[in-house]
């Protein structure tokens, strides 16, 4: 008879070439170890997910876990503004690449004009020692 756990493991697409010591689809994967340098899960966390739908952790790596869990704790204050803090980053990203695309010499000053409320001093300081 074929282990139900072993088959789970068996459907990603990596396994047969797989050497990492820690898969997020084994239901042992707390008695295993993984040292500095050792090779990490490659399989997407979407496919993870949907291969370990059964596990408690759902196939997300604990790193992932601890995410999910810091994030289902916060109130829906807190997690309105870390969206809205995403959002900004995300934003001023865009318009950052634009300007290294364009090669514009004061872009700090455009990033202003998106935020009033982002600091950017740190880029100021730097626009002015070059």
């Amino acid at each position: 008879m074929i282990n139900t756990d072993y088959l789970r493991m068996k459907k990603c697409p990596h396994f047969d070439t797989c050497s990492a010591p820690i898969c997020p689809l084994d239901i042992e994967k707390d008695k295993r170890i993984q040292l500095n340098g050792e090779p990490k899960c490659k399989l997407g966390k979407a496919r993870r997910m949907e291969l370990g739908a059964d596990l408690p952790w759902k196939g997300l790596t604990s790193k992932e876990l601890a995410g999910k869990r810091s994030w289902e704790a916060k109130s829906e204050k807190e997690k309105e503004e870390c969206m809205s803090k995403v959002a900004k980053l995300g934003k001023i990203t865009q318009f950052a690449r634009r300007i290294q695309k364009d090669n514009l010499k004061d872009g700090t000053k455009h990033i202003n004009a998106i935020d009033s409320d982002f600091t950017v001093s740190n880029l100021n300081k730097k626009h002015e020692t070059e």
